[in-house]
C-alpha cells in the first residue's frame, strides 16, 4: 500500500510543477503586453517618485497584482517625509483609509515591504497593532494599523519601472489543473469572420481582454490547440485572390531631422487584420493574445528609405529574479471566427531627401514604404467613412525642429518590373493637414488634456479607386506609403541666429557719429572689425550640413548682414582718409600764407683775408603787421576754409541714413521673399 501511495504523490508533484510553469509563463506573456508607468494611466509626479492614486477599493492581494502590472508596488514609506505625502493622499484626495506596501511575516514574526524589504518605517496609530491581520493600512489622519488582507479600500501604487509577476504581497495561484495536449471540443458555432471584420474596419469594436482560462491559453501558446495540419508558412488563400489585410498606421513619435545625414527618427505603429478560415473556433470565444511567430502573418519589408529598423523593449523581472528583455514590437490577436489583428511597432532610421534652399524656411517630407508580397494587398478605409482613420498621429509628441504639419498614406500596386507600367499605380489615398500649434507645448502637460493631439487625424481629403485592379501576379506586390510633411519651427532660428545678428548689426551704425578725433575713430575702426568677426564666427556657418552647392536662406541673410557692417567699415576708411587729407592741406596753405620769421644768427669772426672772397650778406627784414585805424599796407587776401573737412562729414552724414535704409530695403525683400515662398508651398 506504501509504495502505491508514494507514487500517487510523486505523480501529483511533477503534474502541479507543470501546471505552475505554464501558469508562470502565461502571467509573464499577460504582464509583457503593458508598458511601465505611463502617464497616460494616471501615474502623477511627486518629489522624486510617481505614484498612482486608484480609487477603486480591492482587497490587498489584488491591489498589489494591480501595481505590479502596471510597474510598481503599494506606496512603501521610507522616511517621514514619504509618510506624510501618503497621508495628505489618504486624508485629501480619498478621505478614507488606504492600502500601504507593509505585510507581516507570519513565519518570523516581522513586518516586510512588498518587495520583500526589512525594516519599513512604521507609524502606528494608537494600540496598533493588534493582530488584526497581517495586511497593514494607513487611517485617516491617524497612522498605520493592521487589518485582515481580504479586506477593501483604495490604494496608492509607487513607480519601480518594473513589470514583475509576484512580490511579498502577493504570489499568484500555483496550482491549476494541467492542459490537455487536445483542443477542448468546440461547444458553439464559430461566429462568422465577416459579422467582426467589417465592424473593426468601421471602428466600431476593439480587440477585447480574454476571457477564456488559463489551460486554454496555454494550450494555444504551446500550438496544441491549432488545427490538425495547420502550416503557419502556407497562405490562407490558396484561390489565387488577393488576400486582402485592413491597415492603418500610427505615427507615435517624431524626433530629431539631422541635417548633415538627412536621417530621422519615428516610432510606427502598423495595424493590420485579415481572416485565416482555418483558424475559425480554435478560440473558445471572444479574442485570445497570441505569440505572432505561432501564426501566419504577411511577408512584409519595409522600402529603400528605412536604413535601420529598430523594436521597442523593456526590462522585466522574472519569477527567478533575473531581468530579462521583453519585446513589445510585436503582438497579435485571434478571435473566435478566425479573424486576427496583428500589430507592429518599429522604431524606423528613414533617409529623407532634404531640400536646404529655404533653409531655415524650410518645408521637408519624408516618405517611409512599406512593401507586402505573396498576394497580399492593403485595404484602407477613409476616415470620413469610418472611426478608426487610416493614418493618425501624436502631434504633441514630435521632439524635432520641426512640427508635423500634415500626413499623407497611399497605397498602390507595384510591379519587379520596371518597365511594366500597368501594374504601377496607387489605389488609395488620403491627404491629412494638421492645425496643431496648440500641440507644441502638449508634451508638459498630461495627455489627456491635450484634446486631440495624442492621436490627431486633421483635415484629410481621399480618393479611391485611381486604377483598376490588376489581380494578383507572381511580378507584382503591393506598397504603403506614409508621407510626413514637417515645417521647421522658425522661432528657434529667429532667436538663436536672425535677433543676434540683427543686434550686431545696428550696433555697427554707430560708428558715423562718433567723429574723427584719434580716441574715437579707434573705436569706429574696433568697433566695425568686431562686429565683422562676429558675424563671420556665428554658430550657423559652423552647423553640419551635408554637402550642398547651392545658397540657402541663411547664408544669404548673413551674406546681407556682413555687407552691411563691411560698407560701415568701408566708410570710415574713406571719411578718416578725406578728413587727415585736407588737415594736411589746410596746414600746407598756412604755411605759404604767412611764412616763418628768419633772424640771421650770431657769426664768429672771420679772417680778414677771407672777406674778399665771401659774397655780400643778404639784408633780412621783419615786418610785423599791427592793428592800426589808419591807413596802412594791405592785409594779404584771406582764402577761405578748405571743403575736403566737410566732404567727411557730409559722408558720415549720408552713411548714417544711406547704411541703415539699405539693410532695410534687403530685409524686406528678404522676409518678404521667404515667407511668401513658405506660403504658397
Amino acid at each position: 500500500m506504501l509504495p502505491v501511495l508514494a507514487l500517487h504523490a510523486l505523480l501529483c508533484f511533477l503534474l502541479c510543477g507543470t501546471a505552475g510553469q505554464n501558469v508562470t509563463e502565461t502571467v509573464t506573456e499577460t504582464m509583457g503586453m503593458d508598458q511601465p508607468c505611463l502617464l497616460s494611466d494616471g501615474w502623477e509626479p511627486h518629489g522624486s517618485s510617481l505614484y498612482l492614486l486608484v480609487h477603486d477599493p480591492k482587497s490587498h492581494e489584488q491591489a498589489e497584482l494591480h501595481c505590479l502590472t502596471k510597474g510598481g508596488h503599494l506606496a512603501m514609506p521610507d522616511d517621514v517625509d514619504e509618510h506624510d505625502l501618503l497621508m495628505d493622499f489618504a486624508s485629501d484626495v480619498f478621505d478614507s483609509d488606504t492600502w500601504i506596501g507593509i505585510k507581516k511575516d507570519e513565519d518570523a514574526g516581522v513586518y516586510r515591504h512588498c518587495n520583500n524589504g526589512t525594516d519599513p518605517y512604521e507609524a502606528w496609530c494608537c494600540g496598533e497593532p493588534n493582530d488584526s491581520g497581517p495586511c497593514v493600512r494607513m487611517k485617516k489622519g491617524d497612522g498605520h494599523a493592521d487589518i485582515s488582507c481580504p479586506s477593501e479600500y483604495p490604494f496608492i501604487c509607487e513607480c519601480t519601472w518594473m513589470i514583475q509577476e509576484s512580490s511579498f504581497c502577493y504570489t499568484p495561484p500555483t496550482t491549476t489543473p494541467p492542459p490537455t495536449t487536445t483542443p477542448p471540443p468546440t461547444t458553439t458555432t464559430p461566429t462568422p469572420p465577416e459579422t467582426v471584420a467589417r465592424p473593426y474596419a468601421l471602428g466600431k469594436i476593439e480587440v477585447m481582454e480574454p476571457v477564456v482560462g488559463w489551460a486554454e491559453f496555454a494550450a494555444l501558446k504551446s500550438g496544441d490547440a491549432l488545427p490538425p495540419g495547420y502550416d503557419k508558412n502556407e497562405s490562407p488563400r490558396t484561390d489565387g485572390k488577393w488576400i486582402d489585410v485592413q491597415s492603418t498606421v500610427y505615427v507615435k513619435r517624431v524626433d530629431w531631422l539631422s541635417e548633415k545625414n538627412a536621417n530621422l527618427s519615428m516610432t510606427v505603429e502598423y495595424n493590420i487584420a485579415w481572416i485565416d478560415e482555418r483558424l475559425a473556433g480554435v478560440v473558445p470565444k471572444g479574442w485570445m493574445p497570441l505569440p505572432p511567430s505561432l501564426l501566419w502573418s504577411p511577408a512584409l519589408m519595409f522600402g529603400n528609405k528605412v536604413r535601420g529598423v529598430g523594436s521597442i523593449t523593456k526590462p522585466r523581472v522574472g519569477s527567478s529574479g533575473v531581468v530579462e528583455e521583453v519585446n513589445l514590437s510585436l503582438k497579435m490577436w485571434l478571435h473566435n471566427s478566425g479573424f486576427i489583428v496583428y500589430q507592429m511597432t518599429k522604431v524606423l532610421k528613414v533617409r529623407c531627401n532634404v531640400d536646404l534652399h529655404a533653409y531655415p524656411f524650410d518645408d521637408q517630407e519624408c516618405p517611409v514604404k512599406l512593401h507586402a508580397y505573396n498576394g497580399v494587398r492593403f485595404t484602407l478605409l477613409p476616415s470620413a467613412q469610418s472611426k478608426r482613420p487610416p493614418i493618425r498621429s501624436d502631434a504633441g509628441n514630435v521632439v524635432s525642429q520641426f512640427q508635423l504639419v500634415g500626413a499623407a498614406l497611399e497605397s498602390t500596386y507595384s510591379s519587379f518590373f520596371a518597365n511594366d507600367t500597368d501594374v504601377v499605380c496607387p489605389y488609395f489615398r488620403e491627404a491629412c493637414t494638421y492645425d496643431v500649434e496648440h500641440c507644441m507645448l502638449s508634451r508638459l502637460l498630461n495627455c489627456s488634456a491635450c484634446g486631440d493631439c495624442a492621436e490627431h487625424v486633421g483635415s484629410c481629403a481621399y480618393d479611391v479607386d485611381i486604377c483598376g485592379d490588376p489581380g494578383p501576379t507572381i511580378n507584382s506586390f503591393t506598397t504603403l506609403t506614409i508621407r510626413l510633411s514637417l515645417s521647421r519651427r522658425i522661432w528657434f532660428y529667429a532667436f538663436r541666429t536672425f535677433v543676434p545678428t540683427l543686434m550686431v548689426v545696428v550696433l555697427s551704425w554707430m560708428a558715423p557719429w562718433m567723429g574723427f578725433q584719434t580716441p574715437a575713430l579707434i573705436g569706429r575702426v574696433s568697433l566695425g572689425v568686431s562686429a565683422l568677426l562676429t558675424l563671420v564666427m556665428g554658430a550657423d556657418l559652423k552647423q553640419p550640413m551635408e554637402f550642398i552647392s547651392y545658397a540657402r536662406a541663411i547664408d544669404v541673410w548673413m551674406a546681407g548682414c556682413l555687407a552691411a557692417v563691411f560698407l560701415g567699415l568701408l566708410e570710415t576708411a574713406v571719411a578718416s582718409y578725406i578728413h587727415y587729407r585736407a588737415l594736411a592741406k589746410e596746414s600746407w596753405k598756412k604755411e605759404l600764407l604767412q611764412p616763418k620769421v628768419l633772424i640771421p644768427r650770431a657769426r664768429f669772426c672771420r679772417p680778414a683775408y677771407l672777406l674778399d672772397y665771401l659774397p655780400p650778406s643778404r639784408p633780412r627784414t621783419v615786418r610785423f603787421h599791427l592793428p592800426s585805424s589808419g591807413a596802412g599796407a594791405p592785409l594779404p587776401a584771406q582764402h577761405p576754409s578748405p571743403r575736403p573737412p566737410r566732404l567727411s562729414r557730409k559722408l558720415d552724414r549720408a552713411a548714417r541714413v544711406l547704411i541703415p535704409g539699405l539693410f532695410l530695403v534687403f530685409c524686406v525683400v528678404f522676409w518678404l521673399h521667404y515667407f511668401l515662398n513658405l506660403q504658397l508651398s
